[in-house]
């Protein structure tokens, strides 16, 4: 193989599925948007805590920032057994 065609071929191995892809994203947008599911489960009322297990140094802030809790079972049983 000569050099073009080992850089075309590989130019188009890289190239050719972002460039379907994004024409596919484009032809049809609907194809996304109705299959989307969210399996989360908001906590109302928000639970604050007393003490911060996160220590941010500076000016920093988590301010206006999504912030995810995970709670399994063995916590929830230590709560429990605590109070």
């Amino acid at each position: 193989m000569t050099f073009k065609k080992e850089f075309w071929a590989l130019l188009s191995i890289f190239l050719l599925p972002i460039g379907l892809g994004t024409l596919f994203f484009y032809l049809n947008p609907s194809y996304f948007s109705q299959n989307t599911v969210n399996y989360g489960e908001l906590i109302t009322p928000v639970i604050v805590t007393e003490k911060s297990d996160l220590d941010i140094k500076g000016d920093a802030s988590l301010q206006g920032v999504w912030t995810l809790a995970y709670v399994d079972q063995c916590l929830l049983l230590r709560m429990k057994n605590s109070s």
